[in-house]
């Protein structure tokens, strides 16, 4: 129900347009028209890895295929968390053993609640991002892997396979736990499945790598590399880099909330499976799979950015949990013990799930327009520093200055900070007319550009509320600023635009 809320709330507030809560599924949408156009990348002829997932964009691809547009994210995101919430709450119910006693019902419902929430089952889905899918996969795994382990039951393999699989290919933290599940369905004999699920990774990464090296690019995105320090220093065989990357990655985790909460949880794990007594293989292989995922997290993972990045380490932890919760006897007491426990650690993501309709405004307000501006009035070559909606339905050339969508400007920003120099020269010779940038992140720019216009919205999850237009080509001028006089009549409410004289900056 709450779901269905956010989005009648969100529509109202985007003037009934589907906006998403930030502005990066629209680089998967425009990735997913190049796919369906037999490229890859975001400007025709040219290769790209903007992708922070090998295989979400080809699911988008299937959904614009079938006619289903911007909606598509919506279609794999609210079943995933939806369904990931049921999955969990039935072990839950399971676990605990209600039906043991009269009294459980709201008990329950409270429980339920308390996991949805602590899952960010109702802002994720709204992000329009793989996470949710990411979510799904960690929870079918571990929910196969517990029914064979721990309950004995068999016919959890195949979920367990299933989830495994997808988990490494919809993202690449995703790959910790994957090789933790092969490991562990080889431990407990079940070898077949195990070999299955690891060739059929391997396969399919290998084919990945192979493809983006016939395309010249490295083998993981450069959406990744641009986030990830991490990343960044393994694909350039960067030792020293990337052990201090990880030195790193651990200090911020211990101070991150959930990072300290991952910590504290392996420790228990671990404690719990190599020191506690009486306890079954299945289940110590279990323990170990869930402190392996969230120890991997602490060493290599990311918080934040509309509490997204680590829902699903998070999904994985309350697995931990309760199988925990296994040691004592089932309590209503302990029930309410254990949703009062999700709650509070659930209630960071209150802020993300009461705010989700404010980011669709946010994102409606500046990269929407944005993309208007770059498509319907002066659809000319741009260059940007937040990819997204400016290259979804956009046939003219996009320059993404941070490097998701460009390689080139990647290697260039990682190598030096940029110049007034280095953007004169990347933007020339791609003949880009003018760009539409944050002037935080770019302090300098050449002095030929013009600054001739200045858009100035609200901001909940864009990094800055002001986005200035520069006019690179002093021969648009006159067209331009026919462009900008015409925009600004439509602008939408908590959107304004200053013009400006053609001034230097």
């Amino acid at each position: 129900m709450l779901v269905l809320v956010t989005l009648v709330v969100s529509l109202k507030e985007t003037q009934g347009h589907l906006v998403y809560s930030l502005d990066d599924p629209y680089i998967h949408l425009a990735l997913a028209e190049s796919i369906l156009e037999g490229e890859y990348g975001i400007n025709s002829g040219e290769y790209a890895s903007p992708s922070s997932s090998i295989l979400y964009p080809f699911l988008m691809a299937f959904g614009l295929f079938l006619g289903f547009g911007s909606v598509t994210p919506l279609l794999f995101t609210i079943p995933s968390s939806l369904l990931s919430v049921w999955v969990v709450a039935g072990v839950a119910n399971r676990q605990m053993e209600f039906e043991k006693f009269d009294n459980m019902r709201w008990p329950f419902i409270v429980l339920a609640a308390a996991i949805a929430l602590s899952m960010n089952a109702v802002a994720l889905p709204f992000t329009g991002m793989e996470h949710s899918v990411h979510v799904l996969a960690v929870v079918l795994a571990l929910s196969g892997l517990y029914r064979t382990s721990v309950l004995k039951d068999t016919s959890g393999l195949g979920v367990a396979v299933v989830g495994t699989i997808i988990c490494a290919f919809i993202r690449f933290e995703g790959l910790a736990l994957a090789l933790a599940m092969i490991i562990a369905l080889g431990v407990l004999g079940y070898r077949r499945h195990a070999v299955l699920s690891a060739l059929v990774i391997v396969a399919g990464l290998a084919m990945y790598f192979a493809t983006m090296k016939s395309y010249g690019l490295p083998a993981l995105p450069s959406s990744v590399m641009t986030k990830s320090i991490i990343a960044a220093d393994a694909a350039d065989a960067d030792a020293f880099g990337l052990i201090v990357g990880f030195l790193v990655n651990i200090y911020v985790s211990l101070f991150n909330r959930w990072g300290t909460l991952f910590a504290l949880t392996a420790t228990a794990l671990c404690v719990v499976a190599f020191l506690g007594r009486d306890f079954a293989k299945g289940h110590r292989v279990f323990l170990t799979v869930v402190a392996a995922t969230l120890s991997a997290h602490v060493v290599a993972g990311q918080y934040g950015w509309f509490a997204r990045y680590e829902v699903y380490a998070v999904a994985a932890m309350l697995f931990g949990w309760l199988a925990l919760l296994k040691i004592t006897p089932a309590t209503s007491l302990k029930t309410q013990a254990a949703a009062l426990l999700l709650l509070v650690a659930g209630s960071p993501y209150l802020h993300p799930t009461l705010t989700t309709s404010a980011a669709s405004a946010n994102i409606f307000q500046q990269q929407y327009q944005m993309g208007r501006f770059a498509k319907d009035f002066f659809p000319a070559r741009v260059a940007v520093n937040d990819l997204g909606y400016v290259a979804y339905g956009n046939s003219n050339y996009v320059l993404d200055l941070w490097g998701l969508g460009s390689e080139e400007a990647r290697r260039l920003s990682r190598s030096n900070q940029w110049t007034p120099e280095l953007l004169d020269e990347i933007t020339k010779r791609h003949d880009i007319r003018y760009a539409m940038i944050y002037d935080a992140w770019f302090r300098d720019v050449p002095a030929e550009w013009c600054l001739v216009g200045r858009l100035v919205t609200s901001k909940v999850t864009s990094a800055s509320g002001n986005v200035s237009f520069y006019l690179i080509q002093r021969d648009q001028d006159v067209a331009m600023r026919a462009a900008l006089n015409a925009f600004i009549v439509d602008l939408p409410e908590g959107a304004k635009m200053a013009t400006f004289e053609c001034e230097t900056s």
